[in-house]
């Protein structure tokens, strides 16, 4: 394996595509150069940083001259160049269900963010009406804007929209946990980047709350990833007590107002 590197990483502490990033060059022992970007401080919107990624998302990668902006793009562009594709299937069938896979992770994160803003990360990235107009004039994507809008200024995200995202979230860990049921990992008994992909996601839902209980091929695939040093260099060593001890306060506040993600989901199945 190509060890030799020039890799700059911009990302975040509790970033869940940063966390992505840090596993696999945490399992690869691969060095290189941090750039910690507080998101808790609004870093990731700064001038500064919109000139390297001008969505102001996380992570990237700089190596060299490639500049990579996506998660999972970046974890195939490690893979490929200092890990001789060691991560990616070379069965076809497995290629084709760790595509899928891949896909699926983009898919959760889109939809765990509601839950990571709403009931995790709120008391830190809500705006207040000066704050929007500043963002709206660094940040030039209407999505992220729109979304951002949508908690700041309404206070949290409707009902249905969180009911939505949890639907969405759910047709996806069902899949995933039927892959757990039958392997030790993702697709049988080698690790994948689907692995890393998904490890952070789900174990942020799992602090904020959502019910797992019901999918115990993730729930032991996720005890078992907890142990590798990986997880402890990428994962813990980055969420520091402090930050730790505020989000189960936050959340403990809101179960106490009957206003936590559990009560959302008991009220939305209670017959009309």
């Amino acid at each position: 394996m190509n060890h030799s590197s020039d890799i700059h990483l911009y990302h975040g502490a509790i970033c869940t595509a940063s966390q992505r990033v840090r596993l696999l060059l945490a399992e690869l022992n691969l060095p290189y150069t941090c750039h910690l970007i507080d998101m808790l401080k609004q870093e990731h919107i700064t001038e500064a940083y919109l000139a390297i990624n001008p969505k102001g998302l996380l992570p990237v990668l700089l190596d060299g001259e490639n500049l990579i902006t996506d998660s999972n793009d970046i974890l195939e562009y490690i893979d490929e160049k200092y890990a001789e594709k060691v991560y990616t299937p070379s069965d076809i069938q497995k290629a084709s269900t760790h595509k899928q896979l891949m896909l699926q992770s983009s898919q959760l994160l889109s939809n765990a963010k509601y839950f990571y803003f709403e009931y995790l990360f709120k008391p830190f990235v809500r705006k207040s009406p000066e704050e929007m107009n500043e963002f709206k004039k660094l940040q030039k994507d209407e999505n992220i804007i729109t979304f951002h809008e949508k908690l700041s200024i309404n206070g949290r995200f409707d009902d249905e929209q969180l009911l939505a995202a949890y639907k969405e979230i759910e047709s996806i860990l069902v899949e995933v946990d039927a892959l757990l049921s039958q392997s030790e990992y993702l697709l049988g008994n080698t690790l994948y980047l689907a692995d890393f992909s998904l490890l952070p996601l789900i174990t942020w839902l799992d602090f904020l709350g959502y019910p797992l209980a019901q999918h115990k091929g993730i729930l032991r695939w996720m005890k078992q990833m907890k142990l590798r040093s990986s997880y402890r260099t990428a994962i813990s060593n980055y969420v520091s007590v402090k930050v730790s001890i505020f989000l189960r306060a936050y959340s403990a506040i809101r179960t106490i107002k009957g206003d936590s993600l559990k009560q959302l989901l008991s009220k939305s199945m209670r017959p009309a």
